[in-house]
């Protein structure tokens, strides 16, 4: 069923929860012109928080995109801090409430070689400096780390069923490099709770989808989504993905920071669908006849694929294979109504082609 009424501005956001709006915080949002960040930023603003937002380049034009937000004018500045400066977050989250860490690298083709450099000390070193300077300010009471169903398994077919208690054992440097660094930053991100002052709250959330909130956010799944909405592809993989509109992200994100009753791991996902489901959907709801719908023929796939930057490995275990997951956690114990897949493309559609991201018709 598409839920189409009580939305909120031209984004359609999902209406404001009553918890999300009952008490005015201070809320910290790290990767603020990212696609999670900007739509964080974009929502606890409509909900009356005051956001202080830490960026690469607070003069960028993502950046200013975000300050022309409803609100952004009284109630957002932003910080400049890069991940890796030891002490970068210490001054910007002193008098937070609320720190919400969506800043990690999210890089799909990545050499073995480069995963160390690129993906897995950005993530736990930037992870620890973030948490390392929430212990250090006393107001900060609650921190969100924004991690991913990578996390939770390395392949379809790995586990029956994929809830908050999976996590990936399987992936390595080798064998899907973005999973591992994911399962690196969360794990580290739970030690260094034990010891802090404050609550840690994790989101793992599948495949971003939906409208961006700017014209200038970045993101892989971004990136990927613009190629499949212009036909790049011929063909696509016989796998299956977790999909999650970026509305509900941002919503579990504040929800998560906000109400004491969400609490530990949070897997955050409408469906899990495969790549030619994508594909038929974005046809049937957008009217493009050029996605690609076809499986890609698996012999030449497998023969091709190091050379293609992809891991052998990973399809011969993915090919064809089932991806069960159980969302059941956070529609029981809180609640939560999430956006449908079909809706979640067509809105995406709509928005990147009014902000000129994707030339499709």
């Amino acid at each position: 069923m598409e839920r189409e009424d009580n939305t909120i501005g031209p984004l359609r956001l999902p209406a404001l929860l009553p918890v999300e709006t009952a008490t005015r915080r201070t809320i910290c949002v790290t990767g603020a012109t990212g696609f999670a960040g900007a739509h964080i930023v974009l929502r606890s603003l409509l909900a009356g928080h005051t956001v202080r937002g830490t960026v690469r380049d607070p003069d960028s034009a993502g950046a200013k995109e975000l300050m022309a937000f409803e609100g952004a004018a009284e109630r957002l500045t932003l910080w400049k801090a890069e991940l890796l400066t030891p002490d970068a977050f210490d001054e910007v989250v002193v008098g937070c409430d609320v720190v919400m860490h969506t800043a990690s690298p999210f890089i799909l083709e990545c050499s073995e070689e480069e995963a160390e450099e690129k993906l897995f000390r950005p993530a736990k070193e930037g992870c620890a400096n973030v948490l390392g300077s929430c212990k250090k300010a006393a107001s900060v009471k609650r921190v969100v780390l924004t991690s991913s169903t990578a996390a939770m398994y390395d392949h379809p077919g790995e586990s029956p069923m994929i809830d908050e208690s999976s996590w990936n054992e399987l992936s390595h440097a080798g064998l899907n490099a973005y999973s591992c660094s994911k399962v690196k930053s969360e794990r580290h991100a739970w030690e260094l709770a034990k010891e802090a002052g404050f609550e840690l709250v994790v989101v793992n959330p599948g495949l971003f989808i939906g409208p961006p909130a700017t014209s200038r956010a970045a993101g892989e799944s971004l990136d990927l989504m613009k190629k499949i909405f212009e036909g790049s592809f011929t063909w696509v993989p016989k796998l299956a993905m977790t999909f999650v509109d970026i509305r509900d992200v941002a919503k579990a994100h504040l929800s998560a920071g906000l109400d004491a009753k969400w609490h530990g791991r949070n897997l955050i996902c409408s469906c899990s669908d495969t790549f030619m489901g994508l594909g038929q959907m974005v046809r049937t709801e957008c009217q493009f006849e050029n996605v690609a719908t076809d499986y890609c023929p698996y012999c030449p796939l497998i023969l091709f694929a190091p050379y293609l930057g992809m891991n052998r490995q990973f399809f011969y275990d993915s090919w064809d294979q089932p991806l069960i997951i159980d969302n059941g956690k956070s529609v029981r114990e809180y609640g939560f109504e999430y956006i449908p897949l079909n809706v979640s493309v067509r809105h995406m559609v709509e928005e990147m082609k009014k902000l000129k991201l994707i030339t499709a018709p």
